[in-house]
């Protein structure tokens, strides 16, 4: 998670630095709407939410060994995406500044039902678990120092 979490700043950062200097008028729109009073606030908002919160907490020790801490920082990476998501999208529809429907979570959620139920059909009648693994009882076993 720490890795994608720079992953994603290392990107948009990217993304934002060459549509800046290249100055190409078919590009800048695009940031000159999210640079405008009502989505300007999300954008901060995601460089916090998406970088420095999640990088400050991976990098503890103890959050990481802690499965449910952990978890509850997977849940915020997750929520700080789809606003990510929906700062790149909403703004060509919605110039003026973020709007709410219903439909947006429940789509939201709908295709993360639909590929949670892939990835059940793809197991179902089989082992998550490699069983023939000779390593693997002494794998299960291994605590990290």
């Amino acid at each position: 998670m720490l890795a994608f979490t720079c992953f994603w700043t290392y990107i948009a950062f990217s993304q934002l630095l060459l549509i800046w200097i290249a100055g190409l008028p078919e590009e800048t729109p695009f940031y000159i709407t999210r640079f405008k009073d009502g989505w300007w606030e999300m954008g901060v908002f995601m460089i916090l939410g998406h970088f420095f919160v999640p990088f400050g907490a991976l990098l503890s020790r103890s959050l990481k060994r802690t499965p449910k801490r952990l978890a509850i920082v997977a849940m915020w990476i997750l929520l700080i995406h789809y606003i990510d998501i929906y700062w790149l999208v909403m703004p060509t529809l919605y110039p003026d500044g973020a709007t709410f429907h219903w439909t947006q979570p429940v789509a939201f959620l709908g295709v993360g039902g639909v590929a949670i139920a892939f990835a059940v059909s793809r197991l179902r009648g089989r082992l998550p678990v490699p069983m023939r693994d000779p390593y693997l009882p002494e794998s299960l076993r291994y605590r990290q120092p």
